[in-house]
Protein backbone atom coordinates (compact mmCIF):
# COMPACT_ATOMS: atom_id res chain seq x y z
CA UNK A 1 0.00 0.00 0.00
CA UNK A 2 1.49 3.39 -0.73
CA UNK A 3 -0.31 6.81 -0.05
CA UNK A 4 0.33 9.63 -2.62
CA UNK A 5 -1.96 12.28 -0.91
CA UNK A 6 -0.83 13.73 2.49
CA UNK A 7 2.02 10.89 3.61
CA UNK A 8 4.73 9.52 0.87
CA UNK A 9 5.38 6.12 1.91
CA UNK A 10 4.88 2.81 1.71
CA UNK A 11 3.19 0.07 3.99
CA UNK A 12 2.60 -3.51 4.06
CA UNK A 13 0.64 -5.52 6.55
CA UNK A 14 0.51 -9.12 7.20
CA UNK A 15 -3.29 -9.63 7.63
CA UNK A 16 -2.16 -13.17 8.60
CA UNK A 17 -0.37 -12.82 11.27
CA UNK A 18 -2.04 -9.44 12.60
CA UNK A 19 -4.85 -8.75 10.70
CA UNK A 20 -5.61 -5.95 12.59
CA UNK A 21 -3.21 -3.85 10.66
CA UNK A 22 -1.27 -2.78 13.83
CA UNK A 23 2.53 -3.60 12.20
CA UNK A 24 3.65 -1.77 9.24
CA UNK A 25 6.41 -4.64 7.99
CA UNK A 26 7.58 -2.93 5.04
CA UNK A 27 11.06 -2.50 6.39
CA UNK A 28 11.03 -6.52 7.81
CA UNK A 29 13.56 -8.49 5.77
CA UNK A 30 11.38 -11.82 5.62
CA UNK A 31 9.12 -10.00 3.36
CA UNK A 32 11.74 -8.25 0.80
CA UNK A 33 10.81 -10.33 -1.77
CA UNK A 34 6.91 -10.67 -1.76
CA UNK A 35 7.18 -6.54 -1.52
CA UNK A 36 9.57 -6.15 -4.42
CA UNK A 37 7.07 -8.95 -6.55
CA UNK A 38 4.21 -6.96 -5.63
CA UNK A 39 5.99 -3.90 -6.86
CA UNK A 40 6.93 -5.16 -10.26
CA UNK A 41 3.29 -6.20 -10.51
CA UNK A 42 1.66 -2.62 -9.86
CA UNK A 43 4.64 -1.64 -12.01
CA UNK A 44 3.19 -3.61 -14.54
CA UNK A 45 -0.26 -2.56 -14.10
CA UNK A 46 0.80 1.45 -14.32
CA UNK A 47 2.24 0.78 -17.62
CA UNK A 48 -0.85 -1.40 -19.51
CA UNK A 49 -3.32 1.52 -18.12
CA UNK A 50 -0.85 4.16 -18.60
CA UNK A 51 -0.88 5.50 -14.97
CA UNK A 52 1.85 8.18 -14.79
CA UNK A 53 3.00 10.88 -11.81
CA UNK A 54 1.02 13.10 -13.34
CA UNK A 55 -2.00 11.35 -12.29
CA UNK A 56 -0.72 10.71 -8.80
CA UNK A 57 -0.06 14.87 -8.89
CA UNK A 58 -3.63 15.60 -9.92
CA UNK A 59 -4.71 13.06 -6.87
CA UNK A 60 -2.72 14.56 -4.45
CA UNK A 61 -3.16 18.22 -5.10
CA UNK A 62 -7.53 17.66 -4.77
CA UNK A 63 -6.40 15.69 -2.14
CA UNK A 64 -4.73 18.34 -0.21
CA UNK A 65 -7.66 20.87 -1.42
CA UNK A 66 -10.39 18.31 -0.21
CA UNK A 67 -8.17 18.05 3.45
CA UNK A 68 -8.13 21.80 3.58
CA UNK A 69 -12.03 22.12 3.08
CA UNK A 70 -12.29 19.33 5.53
CA UNK A 71 -10.10 21.58 8.18
CA UNK A 72 -12.05 24.17 7.65
CA UNK A 73 -15.29 22.86 8.10
CA UNK A 74 -13.62 21.10 11.18
CA UNK A 75 -13.11 24.41 12.64
CA UNK A 76 -16.86 25.47 11.97
CA UNK A 77 -18.54 22.77 13.39
CA UNK A 78 -15.92 23.15 16.32
CA UNK A 79 -17.15 26.60 16.99
CA UNK A 80 -20.51 25.28 16.61
CA UNK A 81 -20.32 22.61 19.54
CA UNK A 82 -18.77 25.21 21.98
CA UNK A 83 -21.50 27.07 21.53
CA UNK A 84 -23.96 24.79 21.70
CA UNK A 85 -22.44 23.32 25.06
CA UNK A 86 -22.02 26.98 26.12
CA UNK A 87 -25.70 27.56 25.55
CA UNK A 88 -26.30 24.56 27.35
CA UNK A 89 -24.58 24.87 30.21
CA UNK A 90 -26.27 27.99 30.63
CA UNK A 91 -29.75 26.11 30.38
CA UNK A 92 -28.92 24.02 33.21
CA UNK A 93 -27.89 26.65 35.84
CA UNK A 94 -30.84 28.96 34.70
CA UNK A 95 -33.03 25.76 34.87
CA UNK A 96 -31.16 24.97 37.95
CA UNK A 97 -31.47 28.61 39.70
CA UNK A 98 -35.26 28.16 38.72
CA UNK A 99 -35.88 24.74 40.24
CA UNK A 100 -34.24 25.82 43.45
CA UNK A 101 -36.27 29.09 44.02
CA UNK A 102 -39.12 27.56 43.02
CA UNK A 103 -38.18 24.41 45.67
CA UNK A 104 -37.02 26.49 48.19
CA UNK A 105 -39.72 29.16 48.01
CA UNK A 106 -42.30 26.32 48.49
CA UNK A 107 -40.37 25.06 51.47
CA UNK A 108 -40.20 28.38 52.55
CA UNK A 109 -44.09 28.97 52.56
CA UNK A 110 -45.39 25.40 53.55
CA UNK A 111 -43.14 26.19 56.66
CA UNK A 112 -44.62 29.83 57.49
CA UNK A 113 -48.12 28.23 57.40
CA UNK A 114 -46.89 25.44 59.79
Amino acid sequence: MHFYYDIDTWEFYDLEQIPQELKNSIQVSAYTELIEMMHHKLYIVQKVYKVTDKEFEKRRKKSRESLRLFQYIARDINSIIARLLKYSIELSVREFKISFVVSVGDSKSSNFHA
